[in-house]
């Protein structure tokens, strides 16, 4: 499946601990796109949120594990590579 010019490799659902486990398995080396559905999430606990989604952009490069941690609240976020 594509969207736009991005092609759907794989879709999760974070677990308890705002994780998605086995999900790089199915990566290769290349440009990547996670969109987190955050509005979904803070309608279900009745939050009004100023950001419906978050797409973070990221470059895998080597075989390595990857930790892709987004902090959320409701006006604001932020991302980085975790070890």
């Amino acid at each position: 499946m594509r969207v736009g010019e991005w092609e759907v490799v794989t879709e999760g659902r974070t677990n308890e601990d705002g994780r998605i486990l086995d999900w790089a398995a199915s990566v290769g080396r290349g440009v990547y796109m996670l969109r987190f559905e955050t509005k979904a999430y803070f309608d279900r606990q009745e939050i009004p949120t100023f950001y419906p989604f978050v797409e973070v952009y990221f470059e895998v490069t080597t075989d390595s594990h990857y930790h892709i941690p987004l902090l959320v609240n409701p006006y604001g976020y932020s991302t980085y590579r975790g070890s």
